[in-house]
């Protein structure tokens, strides 16, 4: 499965809000493993220049240029997140907004500052269409992880807070309504990455719940429970779980094991009536010792590939 093409910009702004991105910790490894980052300034020089599935900006816009190139990353882009509080309320920039923009320009440039262009702040969505606006300065890591995870949904499965502005999904579309409706195992990969379409009245296991048990004991609790009586089987009041009959038809003869221990108390305080009464109590906590030590290990002897166990032979 193609991996969703995403670019990350910036404009006028500090870029503190991508810094965020490195401090997601592990959250970062799986999220960035489901996606194609195909342009980001901060860590890459390419320049893809094509179509991406997400766009996420930061900064605001303030010169002729940035207007010209935020248009061109939404026309590239079908979803596009305004990214921190540059980005989505005009930020520390727009406070150049409260002044004579000539004096504003002269300040900073001196007397060249003609030749400087610049123009009002202004947050992307006031420049061009914004699909989701993640605020803060700096974002809140986890609304992050939240969105991108959103937008994913949306473009693979065309459901989640994106679902309509990809029409269908790349499931809907290319796999007609194809999925794991039927059970099964998704595949091996990132805890984050998609693999199909959940549906309404399912039960999903999470990844490490998954490998704990086993694809193949998963598989046969999914088969066991859908099994039905076409092929034959006892239909009954049968409980649906049954004790096992370990019990095979070369297994030895159940033996009845009895211990006797004999305690005799001599060189004691006592009277003869409390020493046998001693010598008794003593001879049951040995008994229930010995027992205890040859049930523990008759347990591990059964368990499969051990000597005692002869169902798999």
């Amino acid at each position: 499965m193609k991996k969703p093409k995403v670019g990350i910009f910036d404009f006028a702004c500090c870029e503190g809000c991508q810094l965020q991105i490195a401090n997601m910790g592990e959250d970062v490894l799986s999220l960035l493993g489901s996606i194609d980052v195909r342009e980001w300034r901060e860590v890459m020089s390419e320049h893809w220049g094509k179509k991406l599935d997400i766009a996420i900006v930061e900064g605001s816009i303030t010169d002729p240029h940035a207007v010209k190139r935020i248009k061109q990353i939404r026309k590239r882009a079908a979803v596009l997140i305004a990214y921190g509080s540059c980005a989505t309320i005009g930020g520390v920039n727009g406070m150049k907004n409260n002044f004579i923009l000539d004096d504003i320009r002269e300040y900073v440039y001196g007397g060249q500052y003609s030749s400087f262009p610049t123009e009002a702040t202004r947050a992307v969505h006031q420049v061009v269409a914004v699909d989701y606006f993640i605020h803060g300065c700096p974002v809140y890591i986890p609304e992050v992880v939240t969105v991108l995870k959103a937008a994913l949904q949306g473009m693979l499965m065309g459901s989640g807070p994106f679902g309509k502005i990809f029409g269908g999904g790349i499931f809907g579309s290319i796999f007609g309504g194809l999925g794991f409706a039927d059970g099964g195992y998704t595949g091996h990969g990132g805890k984050y990455e998609p693999a199909g379409i959940v549906h309404r009245g399912e039960y999903v296991m999470s990844k490490a719940a998954t490998s704990r048990i086993g694809v193949g004991n998963l598989d046969s609790l999914h088969r066991g429970a859908l099994k039905g009586f076409a092929a034959g089987g006892y239909v009954g009041d049968a409980p649906a779980i049954r004790r096992p009959d370990v019990a095979s038809a070369n297994a030895a003869p159940t033996q009845t094991i009895s211990i006797s221990a004999p305690i005799t108390v001599e060189g004691s305080s006592g009277t003869p009536e409390q020493n046998n009464d001693l010598a008794k109590k003593m001879a049951r906590e040995m008994e229930t010792s010995v027992r205890s030590v040859i049930a523990d290990e008759m347990r591990k002897q059964s368990r499969p590939g051990n000597f005692g166990n002869t169902r798999s032979r």
